[in-house]
């Protein structure tokens, strides 16, 4: 049951000059068991930024709710020591996922549906289509010129 696991929240916040992300603990508590369980326990030992891929490695003396500040969506894709785990939406649409006790390697990738790649492929073919067919009606009219 997701709601008995501690909370172990981190502030992913992106440094434009500083191609990693850094870190920071979010202080929160719980109404029903006081400070959550990894809260300042919990750490992130090695974490790698890539275009819509994170990868951490984490450790937490307690099983715990990992949390990303990023926008969920349903195509996020998480791993936990190369198992999938399936996240969940967090107040105010964060990333949550279960992760157990111990230091894992986390996995987080968004991927894309195919109905986008066929759709960014059909916009582009529809773009290069309009320019094509702009040019030679402009020869067109170079040829035959209106009369009025």
């Amino acid at each position: 049951m997701l709601s008995a696991l501690p909370l172990l929240a981190l502030d992913l916040k992106l440094d434009l000059n500083d191609p990693y992300l850094t870190q920071e603990p979010v202080a929160a508590e719980r109404a029903d068991s006081g400070p959550s369980g990894c809260l300042g326990a919990g750490e992130i030992i090695e974490e790698r930024v890539l275009p819509a891929r994170i990868d951490l490695r984490v450790r937490c003396p307690e099983a715990s709710t990992l949390v990303l500040k990023m926008t969920y969506h349903p195509n996020w894709r998480v791993a936990i020591d190369g198992r999938e785990v399936r996240p969940f939406m967090v107040s105010p649409s964060f990333i949550g996922f279960a992760v157990p006790a111990g230091s894992h390697q986390v996995s987080a990738e968004y991927r894309s549906t195919r109905l986008k790649t066929v759709l960014l492929v059909l916009g582009g073919c529809a773009l290069l289509a309009v320019v094509v067919f702009r040019r030679r009606l402009a020869r067109l009219e170079a040829l035959f010129p209106s009369r009025s």
